[in-house]
C-alpha cells in the first residue's frame, strides 16, 4: 500500500465500521486472537482499492 492510499483506506473502513480498529505499519505476518473467520464473499483490500480506483476515488496504482 502506498502512503497516499492510507487515508483512503481509513475512509473505506470507517464507512463500513465506525468502530474499526486500524493499525498501519510494516509487517511480515500478523497473528492473534479476536479475528473473525474469512468468509467466501469477503473482499480483499486490493479488491476494494481497485473498485474505488475505478470510481476515480483513488489515483491509479504506480508500477
Amino acid at each position: 500500500m502506498r502512503r497516499y492510499e492510507v487515508s483512503k483506506v481509513y475512509d473505506i473502513v470507517h464507512s463500513v465500521d465506525t468502530n474499526a480498529f486500524i493499525i498501519v505499519g510494516e509487517a511480515g505476518e500478523i497473528t492473534g486472537e479476536g479475528f473473525r473467520e474469512i468468509k467466501p464473499d469477503d473482499k480483499s483490500l486490493r479488491q476494494i482499492l481497485k473498485e474505488n480506483r475505478k470510481k476515480k476515488e483513488l489515483p491509479p496504482e504506480k508500477t
